[in-house]
């Protein structure tokens, strides 16, 4: 006898169907999440000051931003965009009162 319990699936519309557990590239996403919460807030214990970047959603940011405040800024830019990596660092820059690095 097989130990494995069958894979149960829902129907979602007429033409989908999924297994009900998470999807494993949410699992990663959301583990990946915590991971960056840790390494912030580990850096703030520290005395650092932060910048949150989330590029697909600012709100996200300011969600994290607001926990570890004073000591952290939501900011929103494309790393690959030099001109928004710019940005983001004077805003930084003159939010914080001194040089990013």
């Amino acid at each position: 006898m097989n130990a494995n319990p069958p894979i149960q699936i829902e129907k979602i519309h007429d033409d989908e169907w999924r297994n009900p557990s998470k999807n494993f590239c949410q699992e990663e996403e959301e583990q990946k999440n915590i991971n960056e919460q840790l390494v912030a807030r580990s850096f703030v214990r520290e005395g650092a000051q932060v910048i949150i970047n989330d590029c697909q959603s600012k709100e996200k940011a300011e969600k994290w931003a607001e926990e570890l405040r004073p000591r952290a800024l939501a900011l929103q830019g494309d790393v690959r965009s030099k001109e928004d990596m710019e940005n983001l660092f004077r805003k930084a820059e003159e939010h914080f009162g001194k040089s990013v690095s």
